[in-house]
Order: C-alpha cells, then sequence, then structure tokens
C-alpha cells in the first residue's frame, strides 16, 4: 500500500483552492457504529487537509443521534435532521424488502401523504438519493412496490419528482442541488403515488479538503454490495471516490459464485470490478482485520492467507492489520468490546493508528 498511500498524500496537500479529495469506506460492524475507528480516521485527515463536507448522511440519522454524538457528527454543532408524520425503517436483507436497496441496509420509507423529512446541515452541494421504479417484494405473496412522487424543499425553491411508471425498471435516483456556501434547510414531503425510499443526503462544502464517505453495515459480507439494484453503480460514481477502502472481516469466499468456479476470492473479484465499472479512476485499498482477542480459528487463517495470495497476485494493494496490531496488547489496553468489535479506547487507538499512515 505505500505507494497509493503516498500518492494520496501528495494529492492531500495539493488540493487547489476548491480542490476535494474523496474516501469510500465499504465495510461491516468494525468500521460502522458510533466508536470505530473510521470516525477516527476522518476527523484526523480533515483536520490536517481540509474538512471538504459531511459525506453521506443516512435518512435515519436521526435514530443515532445520540448514540453518534460526539463520535461521528454532533447534531448540534454539525447537521440536525428530523421526520415528521410515519415513517418506516428498513433493513435491505429483510425478505420483504427484496432486491435489496439503497446504499447499506438502513434507510427510510413511507406512503404516507404527511410525512416529512427535514435536514439542516452547512455546505454548497446537496444530492438527495432514492430509490426509483418498480420491484417485487415477498412477505408471503408477490407484491408489486412502486416509487412514490414526493416534492423537495430547500431554502424555499420546490421542485417536485414523479411517481414512477408502473413495471419501470429499479433504479436509483439522483437529485443534484448547488447552493451558495452556508447552512441550508432541505425539506422532502408530500410523498403520492407509490412508496418513497429515501436512503439519504450527500452534502459536501465548497472549501477544499477530504471527504470519507462511510456506507459501512453491520453484518455484512462482500456479496451483500454486490446483489444490488442497478443505481447502486449510479451513487458510487455520485460519491466519485479517489480511495475505497474495502474493510470487510467475515471469512467469505466463493458464495457468491458457481460450484465449479475454482476461484479463491470472487467476491472480491466482483465488487472490484463493480467499484471499478462506477468510477475507473478509483483506487482500492484493502484491508485484512486484526486478529480476535481469543486467536483466530485455522479455517479462518486459511481463508485470510488466500486473501493476501490473491492481493499479490492480482496487485491490489492492502494492508494487513494482523501484522500491525498486536491483540493481546489490544486486550490489556481495553480496546475490545467483545471477542472482534472495539470499545471506545480501541476506536480511538486504531483510528489514530491507521490515520498516521495517511497524515503528512
Amino acid at each position: 500500500a505505500s505507494e497509493l498511500v503516498d500518492s494520496f498524500k501528495t494529492k492531500a496537500k495539493n488540493l487547489g483552492k476548491d480542490g476535494k479529495l474523496r474516501i469510500l469506506i465499504i465495510g461491516d460492524s468494525l468500521s460502522e457504529g458510533h466508536y470505530h475507528w473510521s470516525h477516527v480516521f476522518r476527523k484526523n485527515l480533515q483536520a490536517a487537509y481540509g474538512d471538504g463536507g459531511y459525506g453521506a448522511i443516512w435518512s435515519g440519522w436521526a435514530q443515532y443521534s445520540q448514540a453518534i454524538k460526539g463520535w461521528m457528527w454532533d447534531p448540534e454543532k454539525d447537521f440536525s435532521s428530523q421526520t415528521k408524520g410515519t415513517w418506516r425503517h428498513s433493513l435491505s436483507g429483510r425478505g420483504d424488502k427484496w432486491p435489496y436497496l439503497g446504499w447499506n441496509g438502513n434507510f427510510l420509507f413511507t406512503d404516507m401523504p404527511d410525512a416529512e423529512y427535514q435536514l439542516k446541515a452547512r455546505g454548497n452541494k446537496f444530492i438527495v438519493v432514492y430509490s426509483s421504479g418498480t420491484y417485487t417484494t415477498f412477505n408471503g405473496h408477490n407484491v408489486m412496490n412502486k416509487a412514490g412522487g414526493f416534492t423537495v424543499n430547500i431554502d424555499g425553491k420546490s421542485h417536485e419528482v414523479r411517481a414512477a411508471k408502473k413495471n419501470a425498471p429499479l433504479d436509483m435516483g439522483i437529485l443534484e442541488y448547488d447552493v451558495p456556501q452556508g447552512e441550508h434547510m432541505l425539506t422532502i414531503d408530500r410523498i403520492h403515488d407509490g412508496t418513497l425510499n429515501l436512503h439519504g443526503v450527500i452534502v459536501e462544502n465548497s472549501s477544499p479538503g477530504i471527504v470519507v464517505y462511510n456506507i459501512s453495515h453491520g453484518g455484512w459480507w462482500a456479496h451483500s454490495y454486490l446483489w444490488r439494484q442497478p443505481g447502486w453503480n449510479r451513487f458510487i460514481a455520485a460519491c466519485k471516490p479517489d480511495l475505497t477502502i474495502i474493510f470487510l472481516s467475515k471469512p467469505e469466499s466463493g458464495g457468491s459464485s458457481e460450484v465449479s468456479d475454482k476461484r479463491v476470492n470472487p467476491e472480491y473479484e466482483m465488487l472490484a470490478r463493480r467499484l471499478l465499472e462506477a468510477v475507473p479512476k478509483n483506487s482500492l485499498l484493502f484491508f485484512n482485520c486484526w486478529e480476535p482477542r481469543d486467536g483466530i480459528s485455522p479455517s479462518d487463517a486459511r481463508t485470510l492467507a488466500d486473501r493476501l495470495a490473491w492481493y499479490e497476485a492480482n496487485k491490489h494493494a492492502f494492508l494487513d492489520l494482523q501484522h500491525g496490531l498486536n491483540a493481546k496488547a489490544m486486550k490489556e489496553l481495553g480496546w475490545f468490546h467483545d471477542n472482534i468489535h472495539l470499545a471506545p479506547p480501541g476506536g480511538e487507538g486504531i483510528g489514530d493508528a491507521i490515520s498516521k499512515l495517511f497524515l503528512p
């Protein structure tokens, strides 16, 4: 990874008047949550190179605002969101929400006309991300779900989005609004003629700096990011990542391919291909997880060895944290919450350690 990280630091120190350097993190529970390394990593890089904006704000933010306060964002200082009326919070792995939707497993959805979502944030670019088209759900019987129409209002200027036509293909809707740098109120309401699946809003600043898009989701494997609606590529393209960190800790190999497929890491190959199709100039950096508190099983050790060999054979940049972090020392420092997840001191410690590689 040395060459890739050196290139990153050179670019970060020469962003120009309004340049951005965007990082996308694709991971599982080790990179999600209010005490994990990724948020410390973001804070440290933005402090060193400039704050390019909030990145992707999940529409389910209000449910996590207190838990994440002081780690990811401060809702009193940075931005705030609220809902009115009836919304449901969805996990996209649910059997009645097929196919998967959105940039991760968390989003809000409603078909109620009086439902409303408000986001107050500072920035100069706001991108609303939602699902469009139709798809079949399954909850004991087949039901056709159609994306509803709605209204976006930003600073008093309204834009109406029409409901999907029946049998329109499932896709990702991207609505981009350029406004003067400052604090803005974005409101989504007047839902009609279908269901609005609202994934969130991308927010960036006009100033140069780093933007970190963290779309990690607890419990997800590589294949969770493969079986997406076609528009997932469109969302990745909207993020415009210069660097994507793929940090998936589960020892997965072969579950997404045919039985006759002899590849060692087909899921990783498929995910890498999809990311590069979305953003061809995107650089990929793979992380191998730190060793669990109580040691690693022989089968997991074998999978990790296969993965390292695959990185080398395909000339992928990677960081092997099992050789960079000492599980025994982490345990003695109280860095573990359980056998693998981090306590707050672990999030700080590992976040700082990984940040140092990228700092001037």
